[in-house]
């Protein structure tokens, strides 16, 4: 079996696929650990609305998004649904929270990241959640705020789909 195709196929930590795998996590993690000393955002947070509208959430060479855009200038759009791991001690960690990836497009992605980063730098916010639709933010913060048998007043010019949810929900 080639080295490739030994790599990719979920070999076991003895075989020489997961050797190259656990080789190649290695140098990203150096890369990413050279960094994190780094007071970049330290700066950007420092800097006025300006600073923080342009840089903040963008790429800060360690964390999450470094696998996905460790060598981009400014932080890629990432148009893809779902992620790979480089072997199976990779999903091991992920699923453990020792590794620190993205999965599925669904539960967040690099690009998404760095605009949440961004809006928690201009609002000075501890996080931020992004929506893919105003009917999803809206459902969201009902279901996140609204206690069971809880009421929501809304007015009657209030988008249709957002009354009839609280009305049949």
């Amino acid at each position: 079996m080639s080295e490739a195709n030994n790599r990719n196929s979920g070999g076991t930590p003895e075989s020489s696929g997961a050797a190259i795998g656990k080789a190649e996590s290695a140098e990203m993690q150096t890369n990413i650990d050279r960094f994190e000393n780094d007071n970049r955002g330290k700066i950007i947070d420092a800097g006025g609305l300006s600073t923080r509208a342009v840089h903040g959430g963008e790429r800060q060479k360690g964390g999450i998004k470094a696998r996905a855009t460790l060598d981009a200038l400014a932080t890629p759009i990432v148009q893809t649904a779902t992620f790979t791991f480089r072997n199976t001690a990779e999903i091991v960690g992920y699923n453990e929270g020792t590794y620190q990836s993205f999965e599925y497009g669904r539960y967040g992605n690099p690009t998404v990241r760095a605009l949440e980063e961004k809006m928690i730098s201009l609002e000075g916010a501890e996080d931020c959640l992004v929506s893919a639709s105003g009917m999803n933010a809206v459902t969201t913060m009902l279901l996140a705020l609204v206690d069971t048998n809880g009421h929501v007043v809304t007015t009657t010019d209030c988008y249709r789909r957002t009354r009839q949810f609280v009305t049949t929900v």
